[in-house]
């Protein structure tokens, strides 16, 4: 409210703030289409800041608008400078290995990002740089360079905070899956959603869970793929854009069960 007053008396250089805090926060509660709106309203604003384009092309991302991803992420890669580039690439290896889901693109933009960092490139975006591409080569590479990735992460790290911890746990899921290990998936999928519950990650629980279903029940145990899609919709309530594949998951799962009824109704 205060945002749009101050946009009506024509002082956006006040406004700006209000619109990033607004964007945030609807993002954190999942509230994708309204994030979107406050942060075009924040680029429009400040139409020369990166900071928020980046901001709106994930979301945009997010909500599967994959061209506006793209113009919004072009157009700040473009405003940055070149030495702070190795951002905008990491940005956009983040949102491709999320719900947009393009692996191989996802493994070339952390590349990218880490080619061109510089050598005062700040040490978190190293390592976020570093877990990317071990994610990369689980998803879509070669498994053995993404446990080597992942040992340069341990040697960078020596204690990673929760979030870290799950997404290291994500891409040895990734690499068991990959190398057919999946009696292993269930347990590591366990660490994993912990750690991404004390991050508070629900969109790496997601995932975790999703991935482990998936593996159980091409193994055969569709009772455990039962159990895992059955965290992943208990962890992602209430955020749309994670519960409603979840349940979809439930109901396939549910299906192959012969359980139509209960498929019907997720």
């Amino acid at each position: 409210e205060v945002a749009w007053h101050l946009k009506a008396a024509g002082r956006d250089d006040l406004a700006a703030a209000r619109w990033e805090r607004a964007g945030r926060d609807a993002r954190s509660m999942g509230a994708l289409t309204e994030a979107a709106r406050f942060w075009a309203e924040a680029v429009a604003a400040r139409p020369t800041a990166p900071g928020p384009r980046l901001e709106l092309a994930e979301v945009w991302g997010w909500l599967g608008r994959e061209d506006d991803f793209a113009r919004e992420w072009q157009v700040a890669l473009d405003l940055l400078p070149a030495a702070d580039r190795s951002v905008a690439w990491a940005r956009r290896g983040r949102v491709l290995r999320s719900v947009v889901c393009r692996p191989r693109e996802s493994l070339v933009a952390y590349r990218t990002g880490w080619e061109i960092r510089g050598a005062d490139c700040p040490h978190q975006l190293q390592v976020d740089l570093l877990v990317g591409m071990a994610w990369g080569e689980a998803a879509a590479g070669d498994s053995d360079r993404a446990l080597e990735l992942l040992e340069r992460v341990d040697a960078e790290v020596s204690k990673p905070d929760a979030a870290l911890a799950a997404e290291r746990e994500n891409v040895r899921q990734l690499t068991l899956i990959r190398t057919g290990r999946f009696n292993e998936c269930e347990a590591c999928a366990s660490r994993g959603a912990e750690f991404a519950e004390q991050a508070d990650r629900k969109d790496l629980l997601w995932g975790i869970w999703i991935h482990a279903g998936c593996a159980l029940g091409a193994n055969g145990d569709i009772e455990g793929a039962l159990r895992c899609v059955d965290r992943a919709v208990s962890g992602t309530r209430g955020i749309p854009v994670l519960e409603l594949p979840s349940l979809a998951a439930r109901a396939v799962v549910l299906s192959r069960m012969g359980r139509i009824t209960e498929a019907s109704a997720d």
